[in-house]
C-alpha cells in the first residue's frame, strides 16, 4: 500500500455481489460459503473473516468477524469415504422439515478497529454482536 503500510485480508474464491442483510441470515451464510468469502472454515461450519492494515509494526485498522453456522450437523454426516462432502451442498439438500429442525441461528460476532469512521455513534474500537447497528465500545486500560 506504500508508505510502510500493508494489508492482510482473505480473498474470495469467486467474486460475488455483496448484499448487506439487516442481520445474518441463512442465505448470506451460504453465499459466503459458496464463494469462499472467508479466511477459515471451522469444523463446526463457522466462518472467520480476518483482515488487518498495518502501518509499520502497528495495526492501523482491523476486522475480525466470526459467522456461526446456522445449521446443526455432525461432521460424520459430511464424510463420504475419505472425502468431505461440501457443507453448502449438504445444507441445500436438506428437506424443508429437516432444515427447519436443524436451524440454530446464532449471533455473529465482529471486532473492529475503525479509526476512519470514528464519531459520536461509531467508536474507533468496538464489537458488534448480532446486527451491524449494535456497536459496543471497547477500551483497553493498563
Amino acid at each position: 500500500m506504500g508508505d510502510k503500510k500493508f494489508s492482510v485480508k482473505w480473498a474470495p474464491v469467486q467474486p460475488r455481489e455483496y448484499r448487506r442483510p439487516l442481520d445474518l441470515d441463512l442465505q448470506e451464510y451460504l453465499d459466503c460459503l459458496r464463494h469462499g468469502d472467508f479466511s477459515l472454515l471451522l469444523e463446526d461450519g463457522g466462518l472467520l473473516q480476518v483482515s488487518a492494515t498495518f502501518h509499520g509494526n502497528e495495526v492501523a485498522e482491523s476486522r475480525y468477524y466470526y459467522i456461526p453456522c446456522p445449521v446443526r450437523f455432525d461432521r460424520t454426516e459430511l464424510e463420504v469415504g475419505s472425502e468431505i462432502y461440501p457443507l453448502e451442498d449438504f445444507i441445500d439438500e436438506l428437506s424443508p422439515e429437516d432444515l427447519k429442525a436443524r436451524l440454530c441461528i446464532r449471533a455473529p460476532f465482529r471486532f473492529e478497529l475503525d479509526p476512519k469512521n470514528e464519531g459520536e455513534d461509531h467508536p474507533q474500537t468496538h464489537v458488534h454482536i448480532g446486527p451491524s447497528s449494535s456497536r459496543i465500545p471497547v477500551a483497553l486500560s493498563m
